[in-house]
């Protein structure tokens, strides 16, 4: 299985032509989102079966059966019987509206104990301290609870951050005040001897709205 998550800074359907490999799509800020365009996915994509919120679409060839639909999280099976999970923490205008969010994700798992395959998505946090840089020291952006909660829902789905077992790379970077700003905060959580994760920076870089990297992953067995 061939999974693509992209922040597609609402124009995924600009970036169709690198996602159509994949079995599956994951894609936060699609579509513009000053108001809930969600119910408008299946006719954007009308050759994929879709799920999708306010902030949030996720796509496959195969039908999915939806598990779980809140603004910031979905959940489906898939064809295959992978649980995966497409994730959004909206940046709002400080560290206690992330974490909210994040505590909202960690109580319903608290409360559903299922078997998780992949969570991926844009987390508008940088885990560890140096997944995130303003200029040349570490970024204050990200605080220690949204730290704490995103170590709970690693401990309560039992997955590791794919990201911090490769070698380390920027999912976006933008320049702020003549200083260069470095996250990795596109992140996957998955087991790392079923899945594997590598980045493609082009998204970003190439002519389109994408100012995130695309993470590739791919189900090894």
């Amino acid at each position: 299985m061939k999974v693509l998550s992209l922040n597609a800074n609402k124009g995924l359907i600009k970036h169709m032509d690198v996602l159509l490999e994949a079995d599956v799509v994951l894609s936060q800020e699609p579509y513009p989102h000053t108001e809930d365009r969600s119910e408008d996915a299946s006719f954007l994509f009308p050759e994929y079966h879709s799920t999708a919120t306010r902030y949030l679409l996720t796509l496959s060839k195969e039908p999915h059966e939806v598990l779980h639909l809140s603004e910031y999280l979905i959940l489906t099976e898939h064809a295959d019987g992978s649980v995966i999970g497409n994730v959004y923490i909206h940046p709002g205008k400080n560290g206690g509206h992330r974490a909210a969010q994040l505590e909202r994700i960690v109580k319903y798992f608290g409360r559903n104990v299922r078997r998780i395959d992949l969570l991926a998505g844009d987390w508008n946090m940088a885990p560890a301290k140096n997944d995130g840089w303003n200029g040349e020291k570490h970024s204050t952006y990200t605080t220690k609870l949204e730290r704490t909660l995103f170590q709970q829902i690693l401990d309560l789905t039992g997955l590791q951050d794919l990201g911090s077992l490769i070698e380390w790379s920027a999912t976006i970077e933008k320049k702020n005040r003549g200083k260069l700003i470095s996250f990795r905060c596109d992140l996957a959580l998955a087991d790392p001897e079923n899945w594997s994760l590598t980045y493609k920076h082009g998204t970003r870089k190439d002519p389109g709205p994408a100012d995130h990297s695309m993470l590739m992953l791919g189900r090894d067995v």
